[in-house]
């Protein structure tokens, strides 16, 4: 099971960390490096885990974070790369499946929102 946990306000907005629950029941937090702010979205059956974060320009960003804890940052195509808002909400990776294939929802530069499957 995949989450997020809030901690409070960083940089002027409400500031989460994504989690993973283990079978046992024991809990991993985990941000990107360049994250202050992250909510981890889906997980597969091989242990990667989809979110979203939020960098210091609170440009929000997807990401995979590897089985092996490492992490791959990426932004749908003709995703807006301005800050966060209630219109713009760059890209939201939802959910990955088994084969690694990702799908979510974008933000372009005119406040639209699209859905975009990552291959």
């Amino acid at each position: 099971m995949v989450g997020a946990i809030a901690v409070g306000v960083v940089n002027g907005v409400n500031a989460t960390h994504s989690f993973m629950r283990a079978a046992d029941g024991t809990y991993t937090f985990f941000d990107p490096p360049q994250a202050v702010s992250s909510f981890a979205e889906g997980i597969n059956d091989n242990g990667v885990v989809v979110g979203e974060y939020r960098e210091a320009n609170l440009v929000r960003h997807g990401y995979i974070r590897q089985a092996d804890g490492s992490f791959i940052s990426f932004d749908a195509p003709n995703a807006a790369q301005v800050p966060a808002t209630s219109v713009n909400l760059g890209t939201e990776p939802r959910r990955i499946n088994l084969s690694g294939k990702i799908v979510g929802l974008y933000t372009d530069s005119a406040g639209v929102r699209h859905a975009f499957v990552r291959q």
